[in-house]
């Protein structure tokens, strides 16, 4: 008969602490790859533990993960040991951040009506309906059921990711390559190129420039690197100027950028100006290899804020 007496706090994260150092220490002793595991794995015995133990090891993992409430996907089979270790930090940092949730709960900072769980929306993402009416809280101390978390997971207000939105990569026909095929530049036109020298092979004498026997059957090097080597600043970027302070924010005049008109008009601009300054974000929330968010440019004057997504083909002009 099973006792409903809690377990001792301190008695339990002694003994996990323990089993997670026996584990550390057997995996540390087990081959090692261009040591001799390619000699151990050789033989079919061992192979066949090593799946064996492998299958074990994500199935446990995976109910780990499902008794932490966590909605982190574990890839069965591993086929990409990045994704992978992507995905353990993923739900490692999820838990902490429950953990610290209860914590601050426990020194009441936070009250548990207060603290919501953000559930992702991947898992649930064809059978949820968003309303933007309703609002759902879960407290962390109240256990519910996954029927009931898939219908606050569109509505939860304190996880801003919560709200099922089209891809850009969809909705703007973005085209894709998740493959691990080497990055090639998909520049329309390259401007401001310099003419380059006949001769498609390049032998660098320097052998600390690390890019000796270049040709163009080695991976795409980046579209610019020739200019970048040939690069000479304008004599007047070398003469020592003023310093000119930047206008106020509520002095500086903000224009949204997310058409070709737009896109044009700035083009046109910048190409007056002598300098300006350029900031691009990195946006990899729903997508595997991560694209260009947003591009911010500031001149003297006037700070810009593009779209890119919208403007997505016409972003070379």
């Amino acid at each position: 008969m099973a006792s409903n007496t809690p377990p001792d706090a301190k008695a339990l994260s002694k003994s996990v602490n323990v089993a997670v150092a026996r584990a550390i220490k057997s995996a540390n002793g087990l081959p090692k790859i261009g040591d001799n595991f390619e000699l151990v794995a050789s033989y079919p015995a061992f192979s066949q533990l090593m799946d064996a133990e492998r299958v074990r090891m994500i199935e446990l993992l995976k109910r780990l993960l499902r008794h932490g409430n966590c909605k982190t996907k574990i890839p069965s089979p591993i086929r990409d040991n990045d994704e992978f270790f992507d995905r353990l930090i993923e739900a490692n940092d999820s838990i902490l951040e429950r953990v610290g949730n209860l914590l601050d709960e426990a020194e009441g900072i936070r009250k548990p009506e207060d603290v919501a769980v953000p559930v992702s929306t991947e898992d649930f993402a064809e059978s949820t309906t968003a309303s933007s009416k309703t609002q759902f809280k879960i407290p962390l101390t109240q256990s519910r059921k996954a029927g009931q978390q898939r219908k606050a997971v569109a509505t939860l207000p304190s996880a801003s990711g919560s709200k099922i939105l089209k891809k850009p990569q969809v909705q703007y026909s973005i085209p894709v390559d998740n493959s691990a095929a080497p990055f090639v530049p998909k520049l329309k036109i390259k401007h401001h190129s310099r003419p380059r020298k006949s001769g498609n092979v390049t032998i660098a004498d320097d052998t600390n420039s690390g890019r000796e026997w270049l040709s163009d059957e080695n991976e795409s090097m980046h579209p610019y690197q020739y200019e970048l080597d040939y690069y000479e600043p304008p004599a007047a970027q070398l003469e020592l100027g003023t310093i000119t302070d930047p206008l106020p924010v509520e002095e500086t005049p903000l224009v949204y950028v997310d058409n070709v008109e737009k896109l044009t008009e700035l083009r046109d601009i910048l190409n007056k100006e002598k300098e300006f300054a350029v900031d691009v974000e990195h946006h990899d929330y729903r997508s595997f290899l991560g694209l260009t968010g947003r591009v911010q440019i500031s001149t003297r004057t006037v700070d810009y804020i593009i779209d890119p997504f919208p403007i997505w083909q016409h972003m070379h002009i």
